[in-house]
């Protein structure tokens, strides 16, 4: 796998992590679908056309990306506003919570989907 494809993966599924803790933090504020739906999507289709180690390597990076862009749009988005770093606490505290709750996940549906869906991976060595 390629390190570009490698970096792409990690940021869309960043970008979907983000999403769905925004979303279970501020539900008043959040338009769109229930998001959980889309992190074991996101995770299974991912666990279907990569390896174990990418896989992985993924679930593992993909919070700590959705932490560091939580934070920087609320810093941009709210920065003019004196509460802003109480709302910056908030989000570091739900992306650290759900964080660990979404690489659980990836790690679970994305082996699963690789396990009992992908042909020829589990001949590799990983």
């Amino acid at each position: 796998m390629l390190l570009a494809e490698l970096i792409v993966k990690i940021l869309v599924v960043s970008l979907v992590e983000s999403y769905a803790t925004f979303y279970l933090l501020f539900p008043n504020f959040s338009v769109g679908w229930f998001p959980i739906i889309f992190v074991l999507v996101t995770f299974f289709i991912m666990g279907l056309g990569t390896e174990i180690k990418e896989m992985l390597t993924v679930a593992v990076v993909s919070p700590i990306v959705s932490f560091f862009i939580l934070q920087i749009l609320a810093f941009v988005n709210f920065k003019q506003y004196t509460t802003y770093q109480i709302l910056l606490t908030v989000l570091a505290r739900g992306a650290v919570g759900f964080g660990v709750a979404w690489m659980l996940v990836g790690v679970v549906i994305g082996s699963v989907a690789n396990l009992l869906f992908s042909k020829g991976n589990g001949n590799k060595e990983y």
